[in-house]
């Protein structure tokens, strides 16, 4: 019998997986079918990586359409007031979604990630609509209308319409396919609520992150490493690390002055010269996969003050793996409520500042405890258990099982 074949229709490079979104999608679930005949289908603004591009390669078919800025921006503007969120629009071209559509009926199961790609499965017969694999990866609409006025002044209304244009696709797309998936309780939850006279086949998927043996720094004592790790290119990233620098870390450096912050992750030029100068901070910039060990080793308490954005925030889940306890914008982590009890995540509002200050004095006040707490069996057993490489990709594997027809299962 020919192995079955999966088309992996995406936005983003998958390789190499530096983001928590590119891991999950790879490792989770690219690699979940590494018995099938795979093949992949990139559109994206981003640059063309030879690197990727020869590693995929190896693994099955590729095309790639690298969109420039320009032709992002025309593409929207030729349809700028389309009912359509902007993002399905800037993506969508009419001869690759021609020639979509003649590949979808040679292939089993199509992945499609995420919905900024839905455009291409609007024409779509309905007899093919079993098929696809469709990952919501968050919940658009519940990012855009619950942030949009944390945007900046000029973007709110963007985000607004947009929040309102996602809320309407998402519902659409709902109803159209039979075979959708959402990372986390909260996004899950929040579109089961979109429909709640519908029945929907939607399904939970969870967050993976690499399985990091536990980095154990030395117990705080001359100076006290905080880390924050994220691309500040992602505007949730920078919206809440400048919150933070702004509102809370005079308080923390004020209550402990050995306190210093490692901010580590691309950082737009502009704001670097906003907060450079802030005292305590050192901006690392991006750091390689075979140097994080080492930078772990000396690092105590990871910082996570994103207060937008949906579904589980990968790097929480990587600090808990590398046993670093965690203080968190209770905006952002909801989704832990779900996986209790995960040791050493400590949830602050994000307008409480006080709040960060008493977290981190709880933390300090008994740091070994905490860190022996999050490398005991029981707590590493529950991360694999919930975040595992191998239970994600049994999820996506399930949900792939279900889009072939009962002969071919």
């Amino acid at each position: 019998m020919p192995p079955k074949r999966i088309l992996f229709l995406l936005h983003k490079y998958p390789y190499p997986p530096t983001d928590s979104t590119r891991f999950r999608v790879y490792w989770g679930a690219i690699e979940a079918f590494s018995g099938w005949e795979r093949s992949f289908w990139i559109l994206t603004w981003e640059k063309k990586d030879p690197r990727a591009e020869e590693h995929l390669r190896k693994m099955g078919a590729l095309q790639v359409w690298n969109f420039s800025r320009w032709r992002l921006g025309g593409n929207i503007l030729r349809r700028l007031f389309s009912w359509r969120p902007a993002q399905t629009e800037m993506l969508y071209e009419r001869r690759i979604a021609q020639a979509f559509l003649q590949e979808a009926q040679a292939v089993d199961v199509i992945y499609v990630h995420t919905l900024r790609l839905g455009r291409y499965l609007e024409a779509l017969d309905p007899s093919l609509r079993h098929k696809v694999l469709l990952d919501l990866n968050d919940a658009f609409s519940k990012h855009y209308l619950s942030g949009w006025r944390r945007y900046p002044l000029g973007l709110r209304g963007l985000a607004l319409i947009e929040g309102v244009r996602f809320r309407g696709y998402e519902r659409a797309f709902l109803r159209r396919f039979p075979h959708v998936a959402v990372v986390g309780p909260q996004d899950y939850a929040y579109l089961r609520r979109q429909l709640p006279a519908e029945s929907l086949s939607l399904t939970q998927i969870d967050q993976c992150m690499p399985e990091r043996p536990p980095t154990p720094a030395p117990p705080p004592q001359q100076e006290i490493g905080l880390y924050f790790l994220g691309n500040l290119y992602y505007w949730p990233n920078r919206e809440g690390l400048g919150f933070f620098l702004r509102r809370i870390w005079p308080l923390m450096r004020a209550a402990f002055p050995q306190l210093r912050l490692q901010v580590v992750g691309r950082t737009p030029p502009a704001f670097l010269r906003r907060y450079r100068r802030v005292p305590g901070v050192v901006w690392r910039g991006f750091l390689p996969e075979a140097e994080m060990p080492a930078f772990l080793a000396q690092v105590h308490v990871f910082l996570s003050p994103v207060r937008l954005g949906a579904g589980i925030q990968g790097k929480i889940l990587e600090a808990l793996y590398a046993a670093k306890p965690i203080i968190a914008a209770a905006e952002a982590t909801a989704w832990a409520e779900a996986y209790e009890p995960l040791i050493g995540l400590f949830r602050c509002a994000a307008d409480d500042p006080p709040a960060w200050v008493e977290a981190l004095r709880a933390i300090l006040a008994d740091y070994p405890a905490i860190v022996q707490a999050m490398q005991a069996p029981a707590a590493r057993a529950h991360l694999t258990q919930h975040f595992g490489v191998a239970h994600v990709q049994s999820q996506y594997q399930t949900l792939a099982a279900y889009c072939l027809p009962p002969l071919a299962k």
